[in-house]
Formats: C-alpha cells, sequence, structure tokens
C-alpha cells in the first residue's frame, strides 16, 4: 500500500484548471504535483527517491479528474459519497499501468498496483458523521480531514503527507502523527 497514494499522485494531471459546480475542482500541476509527491514520501515512505519518481511523471487526465472527484465526494460528507470518494480513489489508481513500466520506481509502483483493492473494496468500512470514518477497522477521519484541509489551501506537500499517513495506516505500515 506504500505506493498506492504515490503511483495515485504521479498520475496527476500536467495542467491545473478548475472546473464549476457546487465546490469547484483544482487539479494540481507537474510541480505542484512533485511537492505532493514529496509530502506522501514523508508520510508513507517508500524505497523510491523523489528525484527518480520526479522523471517518471506525464499526463494522465483521467486520473486527474477522478483524484478531484474523491475531493468532491468526500466533501458532500454523507456515507455513500465517502465509499464513492475511496472507489474514486482505486479507480484512479487502477488507470496506471503505464507508470509500472517507469523503472525507477516499479517495485513500489507494483505494491500499489496489488494493494489498490483496499479502497475498492475494502473489508469493512463504518462512517459515523462527521466524527468516523474507519477503513478496515483503522480510524483515518482526521487524517483525511487534514488531508482536504491542505487540498483546499493548495498546500501540497502538507496534503500528501496527510494523505499518505492515512493510507499507510489503512495498510498497516504507517505512522500515527501526534495531535490525532
Amino acid at each position: 500500500m506504500r505506493a498506492l497514494v504515490l503511483a495515485f499522485l504521479i498520475g496527476i494531471a500536467i495542467e491545473t484548471r478548475t472546473y464549476g459546480g457546487a465546490f469547484g475542482k483544482t487539479i494540481p500541476n507537474e510541480s505542484e504535483t512533485y511537492q505532493i509527491i514529496q509530502g506522501l514520501l514523508e508520510g508513507f515512505p517508500t524505497e523510491a527517491h523523489i528525484s527518480e519518481i520526479k522523471d517518471c511523471l506525464y499526463g494522465a487526465d483521467q486520473i486527474s479528474e477522478n483524484f478531484a472527484q474523491a475531493v468532491t465526494s468526500y466533501r458532500a460528507s454523507t456515507k455513500e459519497s465517502v465509499i464513492e470518494a475511496l472507489r474514486y480513489l482505486g479507480e484512479a489508481i487502477s488507470q496506471v499501468p503505464k507508470f509500472l513500466e517507469c523503472n525507477p520506481v516499479e517495485r513500489d509502483l507494483m505494491k500499489v498496483y496489488h494493494s489498490l483493492n483496499v479502497f475498492r473494496n475494502p473489508l469493512t468500512f463504518d462512517f459515523v458523521g462527521n466524527k468516523s470514518i474507519k477503513v478496515n477497522e483503522r480510524e483515518i477521519y482526521w487524517y483525511l480531514n487534514e488531508a482536504i484541509k491542505f487540498y483546499e489551501a493548495k498546500k501540497w506537500r502538507d496534503f500528501g503527507f496527510y494523505l499518505g499517513t492515512c493510507f499507510g495506516l489503512v495498510c498497516g505500515s504507517g505512522i500515527q502523527v501526534i495531535g490525532y
């Protein structure tokens, strides 16, 4: 799962675009994606080095749109919308087979690719209003909210860190941030 977040965000679009709608969706550009990945490597360490990963960044508009849709769905704060957000995350990861060919990060990406089912089909899911979200018995509500807060503020590195920490906890290999 270590690279789940990594592969997911490697596929974020190269352009920044804002879409209309109730919340609007901003999709990070290449430089911002690089910052997100730096945060991910801090929140959910991988064996790959950030300079190796940068060479693997290239456009993937559908992945970017799934990511933005995941954030929008999560903001709706219903059980169904949170499940939908997790599915969008899983769908984004399922669209990254091209990234598996990027040699510097191939091993980490293979781990991600095989772990994406955690978010597409969690073994357990529990949602209690605006208080608790548990995926596979791991409490991730606070981490997801922190990630969304930083996404909205366009603090990409912090967004990556909290998202990476969240995914790490779900897989059982993450750290728990003091303050939770």
